[in-house]
């Protein structure tokens, strides 16, 4: 999947806490594609859990500017 304009395409993994309940969004995740910081495509990055995404097939389709840091 690729992402079009300020749009990113984020795939969020699955975290397990300590009381084995898994948990999906830590906001937390990999940045699949953004046209707008192409250098943090394949990097884990960091977004606004206080906002509403889509979620298609597995991947997160937001806004790049709730994307808040990169994880090097």
């Amino acid at each position: 999947m690729k992402a079009v304009g300020e749009y990113a395409v984020v795939v969020i993994e699955n975290t397990t806490n300590s009381s084995g309940i898994q948990i999906k969004n830590d906001g937390e995740g990999v940045c699949i594609s953004c046209p707008n910081f192409p250098d943090i495509e394949g990097k884990s990055i960091v977004v606004d859990t206080n906002q509403k995404y889509t979620e298609v097939s597995g991947y997160m389709i937001m806004h790049s500017k709730f994307i808040m840091a990169v994880i090097e």
